[in-house]
């Protein structure tokens, strides 16, 4: 079974108003903007670009692996009610996770426009699969390494979810008393 026309619009609201927060926070920044780090060992705008790139990736890839699987429709019973955690909490950075080590950003960050190219080819691709599929997204199921189990839709979910939780992340960023001021074109502030 396919799933709902209302969870279809859910699931693509989402990821596009948490793509528009994303490239809304990210476009046009300079390169000391996109490189300023609030805290030590906090990720610059940039770094956070290039993490939510990899996860788009990574969880789209994990979604097609899950689907693969023998569907297990037993386990639905699990995972009731996680939609809406995934929806409201996940955004709130009021608790930090850290991130697999696979997903962290690369010592070498691509300039910001690629990144936020890559990102919106990623996102773009997503939301086609979301809008498009007929797979049984409800029966497939996956653990995530701190929410724990969870069905391919709540699994898109938290694309959604995560990149609107980054995209506050960067907005923080910009908040910093030191965050760099965009130069004018007469060269002052």
């Amino acid at each position: 079974m396919t799933i709902t026309d209302q969870e279809r619009s859910t699931l693509t609201t989402l990821l596009e108003a948490s793509a528009a927060s994303v490239r809304a926070a990210a476009v046009d920044l300079s390169e000391s903007q996109s490189n300023f780090r609030p805290t030590e060992g906090a990720w610059s705008p940039l770094e956070v670009l290039e993490h939510l790139v990899l996860i788009e990736h990574g969880i789209f890839r994990g979604v097609g692996q899950l689907l693969a699987m023998p569907a297990q429709p037993e386990l639905k019973v699990e995972v009731a009610g996680k939609d809406e955690t995934l929806i409201n909490l996940v955004p709130l950075r009021r608790r930090r996770a850290p991130s697999p080590e696979m997903f962290l950003p690369p010592a070498v960050c691509r300039p910001l426009p690629e990144a936020l190219a890559a990102f919106d080819l990623s996102r773009a691709i997503t939301l086609d699969f979301a809008r498009t599929t007929q797979a049984d997204l409800r029966s497939h199921f996956k653990e995530h390494f701190a929410l724990k189990l969870m069905d391919g839709y709540q699994w898109l979910l938290l694309l959604g979810s995560h990149a609107q939780r980054h995209a506050a992340q960067i907005r923080e960023a910009q908040e910093h008393p030191d965050y760099p001021a965009r130069a004018t074109s007469s060269g002052l502030p």
